[in-house]
């Protein structure tokens, strides 16, 4: 299911015409599978992709080093 919250990963994919999409989902399973991806927009590749978060959340480093360390987060 794609959202707007905080926080998100965000990715930006084309088309074969070269036409982008830009999409944010939850940064966990399920939300972020790129099996059901990419069944959801054949014939689409990457461009790129990241992370968004609300800025009060960078204010607590803690959180920020597990998110720089934690692969998990990330798969």
């Amino acid at each position: 299911m794609e959202i707007q919250d905080y926080p998100s990963r965000v990715i930006t994919m084309s088309n074969k015409f070269g036409d982008s999409v830009v999409l944010h989902y939850h940064y966990f399973f399920p939300c972020w599978d790129l099996s059901l991806l990419f069944q959801g927009y054949p014939h689409h590749k990457i461009i790129s992709a990241g992370f968004v978060c609300d800025p009060k959340m960078t204010q607590n480093q803690k959180l920020v080093r597990n998110l720089k360390q934690n692969l998990d987060l990330w798969d």
